[in-house]
């Protein structure tokens, strides 16, 4: 126990004097800290000393060493307003459709940061309401195995999901906030082409444009190879899907070629 007297905390944000008859890990308890850190401070160090009513020191100064711990007064933030993506008929089960992200300002290393996803609801709810799915942990929504088969049968143009994000990772309490996924079912753009019929010896010119794929989405890169026992021929794909001759071609040298079109 420390006599009665004053303390006087310096290198402190501020100077704090407290008149006190309890020991010194009491003191620690009443200290006030800056608020909304958010890990800026994460500790810092101050000395104390016990002075009498005329100023005279009773005790040998010591040091206390003051941890800043954040409070979870951040909600989550959606990192955009809105979220609308589309999915074609024919989609694979757990093919991505897009990301419903959120944001915390709160200490990425505690639980305040922590999220978790979950969809709450989904319109319509037909032909299944178990359509979709979302990573709890970053928010990615994809397609369910019952999303895909049902998704083919055309029934529904549009989906409107309620998302719901919330901190402190499983535990039951923490700030949340809901917001709005709409997704688009289009029709399945990625077909197989017709044959392309390419005269002998084309006069051009050259690169000369004998065909067009197109998939799903933009968010794709196309390359072409070639199925065996067809050799490698002068063709090229750019990355809007369309497909050239780069040079004249010889019947006598292979009267057909085919390609096989890859989508990454």
């Amino acid at each position: 126990m420390i006599p009665k007297g004053f303390v006087h905390l310096k290198d402190c944000s501020q100077l704090v004097a407290l008149l006190f008859t309890l020991n010194v890990l009491s003191v620690a308890k009443v200290v006030t800290v800056p608020e909304n850190y958010e890990g800026e401070i994460p500790w810092f160090l101050t000395r104390v000393k016990v002075t009498d009513d005329e100023g005279r020191q009773l005790d040998d100064p010591i040091s206390i060493t003051i941890i800043v711990t954040d409070r979870n007064d951040n909600a989550p933030v959606f990192v955009q307003e809105t979220f609308s993506a589309r999915i074609h008929k024919g989609a694979h089960a757990g093919y991505r459709i897009l990301s419903a992200a959120a944001t915390d300002l709160d200490d990425p290393l505690l639980p305040s940061s922590d999220l978790r996803y979950k969809i709450l609801q989904q319109i319509p709810a037909q032909p299944s309401d178990g359509m979709f799915q979302i990573d709890p942990r970053n928010g990615d929504i994809s397609l369910t195995a019952e999303g895909a088969e049902s998704l083919v049968l055309g029934l529904v143009e549009q989906y409107v999901l309620t998302v719901q994000v919330k901190d402190m990772g499983d535990r039951p309490q923490g700030h949340y906030i809901r917001g709005e996924v709409t997704i688009t079912v289009t029709e399945n753009l990625w077909v197989p082409l017709s044959p392309v019929a390419v005269r002998e010896n084309h006069q051009g010119p050259y690169p000369l444009a004998v065909s067009k794929v197109q998939w799903n989405n933009d968010r794709v890169n196309y390359s072409l190879e070639a199925k065996p026992p067809s050799p490698e021929g002068p063709f090229i794909i750019d990355q809007e899907g369309q497909i050239y001759l780069t040079e004249p071609l010889d019947r006598e040298q292979g009267a057909e070629v085919n390609y096989r079109i890859i989508e990454s």
